[in-house]
């Protein structure tokens, strides 16, 4: 990944404060389809991932946000787990290590648009 002399990758700020990644740019948030159901719905395919560069990069606390969100199919609650009327819970808050990734399922007419809002990064120094 590919980042200008101010640390921007594809708009996304990444720096680095003392040993703690900061910004969002390492963390992937892809979706694809997985099956149609016969009720005009389709189940969507989640994987939310860590990919931070920097050796014992973990992220914890992961929260996307999710106000609008719904699943006609039971969501694994530890793998998302809505926490507020904006945001969701992933992976229950615990740590993802680097190159580590949370997959779900999830079934709705159109597919939801999931970003980060928060997350804590702790690497090692």
């Amino acid at each position: 990944m590919a980042a200008d002399a101010q640390g921007r990758d594809m708009g996304k700020e990444v720096r680095q404060e003392r040993g703690r990644c900061t910004g969002h740019a390492y963390i992937e948030i892809k979706q694809g389809h997985f099956r149609s159901l016969e009720n005009e719905e389709s189940i969507f395919l989640v994987r939310v991932s860590n990919f931070c560069i920097q050796s014992g990069c973990e992220v914890s606390n992961l929260r996307v946000s999710c106000s609008s969100f719904e699943s006609s199919l039971p969501v694994d609650p530890a793998k998302l787990k809505k926490i507020d009327d904006e945001d969701c819970a992933v992976n229950a808050g615990n740590p993802m290590k680097r190159g580590e990734s949370i997959a779900f399922f999830y079934a709705n007419s159109t597919p939801f648009n999931f970003t980060v809002s928060s997350a804590t990064y702790e690497c090692d120094a």
